[in-house]
């Protein structure tokens, strides 16, 4: 039983990582071309 509520949090938590992750790409991806173009 404990094993499912430590699967349940870690997976929650890589989620969670996944979004942020991919949030800061999109954001550097966007100041890179703001910084490209100046």
């Amino acid at each position: 039983m404990m094993g499912w509520l430590l699967v349940s949090i870690v997976y929650g938590v890589y989620i969670r990582l996944g979004m942020w992750s991919i949030l800061l790409m999109l954001l550097g991806g966007l100041f890179y071309t703001i910084g490209a173009s100046y």
